[in-house]
């Protein structure tokens, strides 16, 4: 019973040593000196992804607003057509004199392209390339000039045309009936430098951003048809109680023909547009130089006419 007693004794402070261990192992281990200063903040964890979605956001406003290079454009024109040396009926006679023409309204719709001569544009706002188009479309009318005349009856001798079977081996042509109501139809392509401006990609402001101002100067090549739609009233050769057979056949020749005449020639054209996002307004200027030959030589010869066309566009055009 005694060593009982006594094993008992010699058992408790085991115990008591043993709890005081597992309560210790549960106490975290802290180092009061430890070195925070390598641990960043919250703040500037914050701090680090604002500024990396500023720059992401930038880049990809910039991206979009440069992108843009490709234009459809749809425009009204006022042109003016002068021809040098037309042979006009005036005062009962033909006579060579330069005339002016003027449209009523005239409209063309053009597809061109700019490519840019470095990746990225200077400072963001700056771009230099080159402005191409492969589709000009234009269509002009021009009314009829109520106070010009043509003569049927008249002639002249065609001094290069071909002796054939024709009623005119006898290489007498007629005048072109100037002064009628004309249509130009025409198909160009342009090639030149170009200068493109975004004043605003600084500011933090992504609508200012998207405004481009654009200025561009061509030389490209034209080719147009030119139809002429005479009135008969305004031919002073009329059939008469005194008509004769050569009167009324020349009367039916020109009434009866197309008046179609082939031009061509070089053009330039100085542009300026303002952009903003998919939607630009535009102002063209195009000059060129033509050469008009009827495609009816049998009737009207194949002299060759010299016209220069002063053209002002005002476009709306939509952009990728």
């Amino acid at each position: 019973m005694k060593k009982k007693i006594l094993l008992l004794l010699m058992a408790l402070p085991l115990a008591f040593q043993g709890m005081a261990q597992t309560e210790d192992s549960n106490v975290q281990n802290i180092d009061f000196e430890e070195d925070t200063t390598r641990t960043s903040s919250l703040k500037e964890i914050i701090s680090m992804q604002e500024l990396v979605y500023a720059k992401n956001y930038r880049t990809k406003i910039i991206g979009s607003v440069w992108k843009r290079k490709n234009f459809l454009s749809l425009a009204y024109a006022n042109t003016s057509l002068s021809g040098k040396g037309l042979d006009v009926y005036t005062n009962g006679a033909m006579k060579e004199q330069d005339t002016k023409y003027k449209t009523d309204w005239g409209l063309s719709l053009k597809r061109s392209n700019t490519a840019a001569f470095h990746k990225k544009p200077v400072a963001e706002m700056l771009s230099f390339g080159l402005e191409y188009s492969l589709l000009d479309l234009s269509v002009n009318h021009y009314a009829e000039d109520k106070d010009m005349q043509f003569n049927s009856d008249l002639t002249f001798e065609d001094e290069n045309a071909k002796d054939d079977n024709s009623y005119t081996a006898n290489k007498k042509r007629h005048y072109m009936p100037w002064g009628s109501e004309m249509y130009t139809f025409a198909y160009g392509a342009h090639l030149g430098p170009s200068i493109t401006f975004a004043p605003f990609t600084k500011l933090n402001s992504p609508g200012l951003a998207h405004i481009r101002l654009q200025t561009y100067f061509t030389v490209g090549y034209r080719v147009s048809l030119m139809w002429m739609s005479t009135d008969s009233d305004k031919d002073v050769n009329q059939p008469t109680g005194n008509f004769n057979d050569k009167q009324e056949e020349n009367f039916t020749t020109v009434d009866n023909s197309n008046k179609l005449s082939f031009g061509h020639g070089f053009v330039t054209t100085w542009g300026i547009r303002l952009n903003w996002k998919g939607i630009c307004v535009g102002y063209e200027i195009v000059n060129g130089n033509y050469s008009f030959k009827s495609l009816e030589s049998k009737i009207y010869s194949s002299r060759k006419y010299k016209f220069s066309e002063n053209s002002q566009r005002i476009s709306l055009t939509y952009t990728w």
